[in-house]
């Protein structure tokens, strides 16, 4: 649709495909809106097994695409859709709260990369989210998610985000709340789930990470690099932020990556990589600290380099 209203009192969308091949902005395999006004408005509504197969990175939602315009859902069922990313909707509407949803429910969709249930772009992937995260969306404390995944995995939890009271929904498919990336597009903290605590998780986890997103990767204990050590090479395409579960100050949060293996380095920067508070690289001689070989190296306060 392009204008006009649209109105599912019941009824059922199912088995459709949106082709989309690597044409930007394609998706919608049920409903794409590209103005107007979509709603939902009873539990016998169904949205299901319909898929967008786009390739495009702006091409997404099985179910639902919405473009421009909005879409309001006080009931019905989003469930079975799949596509590359936001396997039942996509939001790409920047208008604050353009996709409302207080009621029904999101299940059992996938999304090949991001964003099982729902892909906004207006998300954060930052471990600290700002108040303005993900604000295309308005999600309601009743709405039910259940069953979504993602190809590129489940993230835990941003730090804060219960400051993000639009996003009010606590039936997730795991971790207790939505912004998981199997249900909401957040994947800020992939690998956390995993357990950083070994050299070579830490290697994988940055390669797994998503390209061009600010991702943060957490360091559950202290580690040594083990022989030979090779450096962890950060590509020119991703941007790192490594930090510890817990920020306050203290010795007990302080988390150490050691090498100690002759003529290594920790990492080789091509992309950009950030060392939070509370990450420590220890140097040993001739070995470990950061060659930045084209990209960007920050560190934040309380981080160190340090010999030993």
């Amino acid at each position: 649709m392009a204008g006009g209203i649209f109105t599912m009192s019941g009824g059922t969308i199912s088995g459709n495909t949106q082709a989309g091949g690597s044409s930007a902005n394609a998706g919608g395999g049920g409903v794409r809106v590209a103005g107007g006004t979509f709603n939902m408005t009873d539990n016998n509504a169904r949205i299901e097994n319909n898929q967008a197969t786009g390739t495009a990175a702006t091409a997404g939602g099985g179910g639902i695409f919405l473009h421009w315009g909005h879409v309001n859902i006080t009931a019905g069922v989003i469930t079975g859709n799949s596509a590359q990313r936001g396997g039942g909707v996509y939001v790409s509407a920047t208008t604050v709260g353009a996709f409302n949803m207080t009621g029904g429910s999101i299940t059992n969709n996938v999304a090949t990369y991001n964003g099982g249930g729902i892909y906004s772009t207006q998300a954060s992937h930052l471990f600290v989210l700002p108040a303005t995260a993900f604000n295309n969306l308005n999600i309601g404390a009743d709405v039910v998610f259940s069953g979504n995944t993602a190809g590129n995995g489940s993230s835990a939890l941003p730090g804060n985000y219960n400051i993000l009271t639009h996003i009010a929904s606590r039936h997730a498919s795991i971790w207790g709340h939505p912004l998981n990336n199997f249900d909401i597009n957040y994947t800020g903290r992939l690998g956390e789930e995993h357990g950083i605590a070994s050299w070579e998780a830490l290697r994988a986890a940055i390669n797994a990470a998503p390209a061009n997103t600010p991702t943060t990767i957490y360091i559950l204990t202290s580690f040594e690099a083990p022989a030979p050590g090779n450096a962890i090479i950060i590509p020119a395409n991703r941007q790192i932020i490594l930090v510890s579960p817990n920020q306050a100050a203290g010795t007990a949060n302080v988390r150490i990556l050691g090498q100690q293996n002759n003529g290594q380095r920790h990492f080789i920067v091509n992309g950009s990589l950030t060392l939070g508070r509370n990450i420590t690289l220890r140097t040993g001689p001739d070995a470990g600290g950061v060659q930045v070989a084209g990209g960007v190296f920050a560190m934040d306060d309380g981080s160190e380099i340090i010999g030993g």
